[in-house]
Order: C-alpha cells, then structure tokens, then sequence
C-alpha cells in the first residue's frame, strides 16, 4: 500500500521576471569542480528507481509535485551547494523608513563622491571644548564655580586623603563642597542681618552724660566732656609751671564746670552780628573783629553757684590764641553731654536751644 501524498497549495506568481541585462556575467567555476552535466548524471543515476524519470538540470530550480517528488525539490540540492533559483528576492525588497539599512541606502545614495571621506586609521577621536577635560560629566557654570573653589585641592589629595579614588567621585566631591559653600553664604547673611545690620546702620554710639552729671575729673566744654584728670597745663607762668592742673588747685577748683567760655571760637559765624560796643573794653579793631564776646570765667554745670560776671575786659583766661586753639583742639573728648526738655523749660538754667 503506497503512502498518501499530502494534499498542498502551490501557487506561483505571473509576474514577469526582472531583466537580467544589466546582471554581472556568470562565475567560472573552479578548477577540478564537477560540471553542470555531471552533476546531473550523477543525480539522476543515484537510484534504479529513478532511471525513468526526466533529468533535472541546473536551470529545473522546482520539479513537478507527484509521487516521487511530494515537497517539489530540485533532484541536485545534495550535490549542488549554489544557490538556486528561488521565490525570495532580496534586491527586490522595499526599503521602508522604519528597516534596518533604510539610513544606509539614503546616504549611500544622497553622497555624491565616489569615496566617503573617513579617517585613516579608522579611529574615532575625542572632542574636547573650551573648557578642556578637567572633570567628568557636563562642564557648566555649576561645575566650574565648584572647581574654582577646591581648586586648592588637587586630586592626589583627594585620592590619597579623602579616597576619591575616581575621577566621579571627586566631582562629586567638589560639587558637595560647593552646596556647603552656598549654605555658609546664607547662614553669613542671616548673622550679618541679626547682629551686623544694626551697628552698620546705627553706627557706634558715643557715650552720653546727662547735664549736671560730669564728675569733678573732667570740664565740660561746648557740650563735650574732656577728661582732665591726669592733664598737665602747659607752662604759663605765674600760674602754671607744667606740672600742675586746675582741676585740683585751690585757686581754679575747675573740676566738673563748664569752661565754654575759656575757649570761645569768635569772627567766624558772628563777625558782624555781635558787635562792640561804644567805648568796650574788649579788644576789637575797626571791621568788628574781637578778641572774646563773653567774660573768660568757669560756670557751674548745674546753676548751684552764682554766675560770675567778673573780668569781662580781662584776656587772663581766654584761651584765644592760634598756640592755645591748637592744643584743644588736639585733645580728645571722652562724652557727649546731653540735656533734657525739662532742663530747657527749667527757668533757672537760662538754656536755649539752638539748630535743634
């Protein structure tokens, strides 16, 4: 009983086939290669079966469908190793966008020249910006301020110290410091607006001494408190030998008064607004230049002694000389001496108040 034949659907296509004209000519085959006619001898010899069956030659790519021959193979597939006639033709494939040479044959075709320009060795090589290759990953302006500022530390530190031993690492590193960096900056400003703010706006304050309240080791003059206690008065004899100080000696007893009017500042601002008077005793000369306006005499800061109206046409005590105005002026005040509304509104301190 003969085995059943398979039914199949064999189909094949009208379309005629491309031409071959333009084809490159047939290899030669090699030398000591069987030929195509002992090729096909030896295929349709191989059995006694066969003897009366039509040869296949190399052109007979499929044989008809029957019952020595189910599948349709060529008789000379295992003897013939070339490629034969078939349905799959891939010069015939279409070259979508999304296959895989499709970028290939563009630029194969959209080039112009015969050779495509390439390097000689083949190798690629590596670009290096502006900035150069000095730390992995992007260089931006993040990247370059962190390295400006640990630039100090070179990476041998980095690996033998902090064991950054990578060139990630170490940016990372960098980077860490960096933040640290930005937090000092904001924790500087918090302290600087909490502590520093005030004394840059309000400055340093000078020290204050209410009126009435200088002790007997200063003098108050034109609202400063100079401290006299360890002062020497220049040689002024018979008076003064340079080793004494009216502050302690019994014929001044200057400690703690006012001596505004020992050191008047005059022919500046009141040239002209105060004037002698007929026949005064103060010197002055013709364009009402005088040499002091009030009596040169020590006033209690606080009205607890008369005031002494004595010596209005004695120089004894003004201090009025170009010598005797620059050594004031070279010593320094120790407070400022202040007075209150209620002092003013006293009308027993005859006190003004003047571009206040």
């Amino acid at each position: 009983m003969s085995r059943p034949v398979p039914q199949q659907n064999v189909s094949f296509s009208n379309d005629p086939p491309p031409s071959r004209r333009n084809d490159p000519p047939p290899r030669p085959p090699a030398k000591g290669a069987p030929s195509k006619s002992s090729l096909a001898t030896s295929a349709t010899s191989t059995s006694p079966l066969d003897a009366y069956a039509e040869p296949v030659g190399y052109d007979s790519g499929y044989v008809d469908v029957g019952s020595s021959n189910p599948y349709g193979f060529s008789a000379s597939n295992g003897a013939d190793v070339r490629r034969k006639k078939s349905m799959v033709r891939p010069e015939r494939e279409r070259i979508d966008p999304g296959h895989r040479l499709w970028h290939y044959r563009e630029h194969a075709v959209d080039d112009g020249v015969n050779v495509m320009p390439s390097s000689g060795s083949g190798a690629e090589k590596d670009r290096v910006g502006c900035l150069g290759d000095f730390a992995p990953g992007p260089k931006d302006a993040w990247m370059v301020y962190c390295f400006i500022l640990t630039c100090w530390i070179p990476g041998f530190i980095l690996r033998g110290v902090f064991g950054r031993r990578t060139a990630e690492s170490q940016r990372a590193w960098r980077e860490k410091v960096g933040i640290v960096s930005i937090c000092a900056f904001l924790m500087g400003i918090v302290g600087y607006i909490t502590f520093g703010f005030t004394q840059t706006v309000c400055g340093v304050q000078k020290l204050r001494i209410q009126g009435g309240q200088v002790n007997n080791g200063s003098l108050v003059i034109n609202g400063y408190d100079y401290d006299f206690s360890s002062w020497k008065h220049p040689v002024a004899l018979p008076e003064f030998n340079g080793s004494t100080s009216p502050i302690y000696m019994d014929n001044w007893m200057a400690g703690g008064k006012d001596a505004s009017f020992l050191f008047q500042n005059v022919n500046k601002h009141c040239l002209n607004v105060i004037i002698p008077a007929n026949n005064s005793g103060i010197t002055h000369n013709s364009a009402n230049e005088m040499a002091w306006y009030f009596p040169c005499n020590l006033h209690s800061q606080n009205n607890s002694l008369p005031t002494n109206l004595t010596g209005y046409t004695s120089s004894t005590n003004c201090h009025t000389s170009s010598t005797a105005r620059s050594q004031f002026n070279a010593l320094a005040t120790t407070a400022e001496v202040y007075y209150t509304w209620d002092m003013v509104q006293d009308p027993s301190r005859n006190l003004a108040v003047f571009k206040s």
